[in-house]
């Protein structure tokens, strides 16, 4: 089956459990109220389901206020309507066991689910910097910021970019290394968006993620080459005694980082990967990687999801350790679709190589 393929079964697929989940979610609180449903309401339904699909492909293409208005309207719909099914699903559940007067029920689930749709909004208009110390076989202490997953595009734009630089400068590293989907696919995205990276006092690096495929990766390189970020396309670099690895986000392709590193003449300094999915990392290690910094999972996102996306990378978020080598699996900076987060923060990760003879500074 060729990566086209295998694409449109995704979208095909990844479309319809849109429609059934906005046609349970609704018709379930259709009972709840009273609400007749007719043919008109499973067709609005499906509308609501296919909305933000729609207006993320016209935003694309038409930019401006009103779409931008829409655009974030649409993606925080798909994170209400996730937290109506969450509950709904709990009270189907409970319903098995007692039983539960309609429209209380749908009361409580509309309170509960507007109070987690605030504080979710409200969790993500921000981040927070995580610290981490790990032994390196490096001379002195070495300082490494890690971006990922910022997705500039409608939601988050130069101005929260800008807010990221700032701090960035005031963690004063000796590198950044941001590890794809800086870019969201959507929206407006072109040198005025990554102005901002300009401000960064130290060396930054960037490895390109699955979003940057949609974008087009020549416009992604025609528009980092107004910036002073070196892009790492399956290749590398060695700066202040480490060497720096970016391989692109992979395609359907097997055994793609395997390939991509045994290109590479390994230097006999501590090595660094960047690498977007938090996968293979036994295969890097392998092949003589110490630190692999990857992203995309973004943790979840929106607490229980976590538990969806560990079927597909069981390493969702957090350090991890193999042989001794390093993964860290960044929950993201920024967020894709609902500008929400429940149960996960947006991050600007900040590693501390300590010298291996001075480990006892390691927490």
């Amino acid at each position: 089956m060729n990566r086209f393929t295998m694409t449109l079964l995704f979208i095909l697929t990844f479309l319809a459990l849109c429609i059934a989940i906005h046609v349970y979610v609704l018709s379930t609180l259709a009972h709840f109220f009273s609400i007749t449903k007719t043919p008109v309401f499973y067709l609005g339904a499906a509308f609501l389901a296919l909305a933000f699909v729609l207006i993320s492909i016209l935003e694309r293409k038409f930019h401006g206020h009103i779409m931008k208005m829409l655009y974030l309207l649409s993606a925080v719909l798909i994170g209400i309507v996730f937290f109506f099914l969450i509950f709904i699903v709990i009270h189907d559940i409970l319903s098995l066991f007692i039983t539960i007067p309609p429209y209380s029920a749908g009361i409580v689930i509309s309170v509960l689910v507007a109070l987690l749709t605030i504080i979710s909004l409200i969790n993500a208009s921000s981040f927070r910097v995580k610290e981490i110390k790990l032994p390196m076989a490096v001379s002195k202490e070495t300082t490494i910021v890690q971006l990922t997953d910022l997705h500039l595009g409608p939601v988050r734009n130069e101005e929260y970019l800008s807010k990221v630089v700032k701090k960035i400068n005031e963690l004063n590293p000796d590198m950044v290394l941001i590890t794809g989907d800086l870019c969201d696919g959507n929206g407006k995205f072109d040198k005025d968006t990554v102005a901002p990276l300009n401000q960064i006092n130290a060396k930054t690096f960037f490895s390109t993620g699955n979003h940057e495929d949609i974008e087009g990766i020549e416009k992604m390189t025609a528009i980092l080459s107004t910036t002073k970020v070196i892009m790492l396309r399956n290749t590398d670099t060695v700066y202040k005694d480490i060497q720096i690895i970016g391989v692109d986000n992979p395609p359907f392709e097997k055994k793609w980082l395997a390939d991509a590193l045994k290109k590479i003449k390994m230097q006999n300094v501590p090595r660094i990967l960047m690498y977007h999915p938090p996968q293979e990392f036994e295969i890097a290690n392998s092949l003589g990687i110490n630190l692999q910094l990857s992203g995309h999972t973004h943790s979840g996102q929106i607490f229980p999801f976590e538990l969806f996306v560990r079927l597909f990378y069981p390493r969702v978020h957090g350090l991890y350790h193999h042989k001794g080598s390093y993964l860290y699996v960044s929950p993201g900076t920024g967020t894709w679709g609902p500008p929400m987060r429940l149960g996960t923060r947006n991050e600007i990760t900040l590693f501390r190589l300590i010298p291996d003879a001075d480990t006892s500074r390691i927490q």
